[in-house]
């Protein structure tokens, strides 16, 4: 990489010895690659005029301020407030139609779960709440708010939205396999007797954001992928 270029053989093993050059790597590539998608005139000035509304900044003169406030210019100062949508433009035209594949692939892992859950060290007490519950003598909501020992009491047993491998692989497997509003058996995970009931899923689903966020996705492993080749490459000369 040519802005690499100007670092000797000793700065190179200071930085990867510090844990600091692949970032640098991966940092100059992401510039290289998008420093062709310029954004449209048009574009760039609702991008400003939201700054300007969200800092309260009145006009041209004060924005010039706080251009000499930060030692630099428009065209600079641009160029960072574009920097993320860059990036997604970029990701998009190179990457966007491997999105959908991408999203097939990932789309456990995107859905998320609302559940309602007990959870107590004692089998005995957890086998007896889960028989009240599930005969319809107590409410779920009330026996997690007096009995539960963990946060979620505090929230009557209600957990999430949350993605669904976000839980323990035990929990996961019950969530995945559960109706809506079925109270299941507790099941010992670590050293807790876990009641859990599925109260909503959100599926996750294929429109333009979530094309976007696959394409970005691939992105930034390739990213990653190509920076360590980089570095690879850098190491070994030096």
């Amino acid at each position: 990489m040519k802005s690499l270029e100007c670092l000797n053989q000793s700065t190179v093993k200071l930085l990867n010895k510090n844990s600091l050059l692949l970032p640098l790597i991966k940092k100059e590539l992401l510039k290289e690659k998008i420093e062709n998608f310029k954004l449209e005139e048009k574009e760039i000035n609702k991008i400003l005029a939201r700054f300007f509304e969200e800092k309260k900044i009145s006009g041209e003169e004060e924005f010039k301020r706080l251009l000499d406030d930060k030692q630099i210019n428009r065209d600079e100062f641009i160029n960072t407030i574009t920097y993320d949508i860059r990036i997604k433009n970029y990701a998009k035209q190179e990457y966007g139609h491997q999105a959908e594949s991408h999203f097939l692939k990932k789309k456990n892992d995107l859905d998320s779960v609302v559940y309602s859950l007990i959870r107590m060290k004692d089998p005995f007490k957890a086998k007896e709440l889960f028989l009240r519950i599930s005969e319809g003598e107590a409410d779920f909501g009330t026996i997690a708010q007096k009995f539960s020992e963990g946060s979620e009491k505090i929230t009557r047993g209600i957990v999430g939205p949350v993605k669904l491998t976000q839980a323990h692989p035990l929990l996961v497997e019950v969530l995945r396999t559960s109706k809506i509003g079925h109270v299941n058996e507790p099941i010992s995970i670590d050293t807790w007797q876990i009641i859990v009931r599925v109260e909503a899923y959100q599926h996750s689903k294929f429109d333009e954001q979530m094309s976007i966020a696959m394409a970005t996705d691939i992105f930034e492993k390739e990213l990653e992928k190509e920076s360590k080749t980089i570095l690879h490459g850098m190491i070994s000369i030096n």
